[in-house]
Parts: structure tokens; sequence; C-alpha cells
């Protein structure tokens, strides 16, 4: 497993995506973070998901928050407008996703997409503000 750990109170910027495809990656809080530290926050400024994982594959954030930039807010509310689908801010395809103590902003949009018969979805002490869509897998 690949971990990557951010420091506290720390604002990062995206402007990629993240294809994980069938490895396994961590997002988390830096070990060394003292108790009650504010979570870094990553702003994440594309129209292709930040996270895309696959058949295999598994993601886990841990402290960590993602936000949509208001750039990529404003190009997702034309693309609708013009009748093209929304994205999610982090998808996956029959892989793993866990998401705890964490935050996933996508403010009235789709946030997290987790699809396929073997997908498996965990949420726990977080705050997910948008839509979420799963079918098929599991869901904790």
């Amino acid at each position: 497993m690949e971990v990557i750990e951010l420091e506290p109170n720390q604002h990062f910027s995206a402007k990629g995506a993240i294809a994980i495809g069938s490895r396994n990656i961590s997002i988390t809080l830096s070990s060394l973070a003292s108790s009650g530290a504010k979570r870094p926050m990553i702003e994440v400024d594309t129209d292709e998901p930040f996270v895309s994982v696959g058949p295999g594959g598994s993601f886990s954030l841990s402290g960590v928050g993602v936000v949509r930039s208001a750039a990529s807010l404003a190009r997702r509310r034309r693309r609708l407008a013009a009748g093209l689908s929304d994205t999610a801010l982090v998808n996956s395809v029959n892989g793993t996703l866990t998401i705890a103590n964490s935050e996933l902003r996508s403010e009235d949009s789709l946030v997290l997409s987790s699809i396929g018969e073997s997908g498996d979805l965990t949420i726990s002490s977080s705050v997910i503000s948008g839509r979420v869509f799963t079918d098929k897998g599991k869901v904790h």
C-alpha cells in the first residue's frame, strides 16, 4: 500500500486526477500531527474525478478534507446546463473505498460514486456534502 501523509493545517491544490486502478493508496493526516490539529484540505480543480479506483484497487482517506474548487463547480454547472453528465469527486468501479474522519465536499453535486457488484464502500465519522451514488456493491 502506498501511503501519503499530509501535514495538518495545510491547504493543497490538485489540478489533476489520481488513477489508482488496481493499486492500493491511502491519503491520511500525518501520524506526527498533534491531537486536535485541523485536518489538511485538498482543493480539487479538475473536471475529472479526483480519484478513480478500478477492480481490485483501494483508496482510503483518513483525517483529510477534499473539496471542489469554485471554478470546478462553475464549470460543472455549465456542463449540466449543456446536458452533459455529472462527474463524481471520488469514483470507484468494483474497487474499495474507505472514508474515515474526513470531509468530502462537492456542493449540490455528485461527490462519491461506487458501482459494481464487487465494490465496497465504508464511510465512518465523516462529513459528506453532496450526493453519493452506489449500486450492487457493499455499503458500510
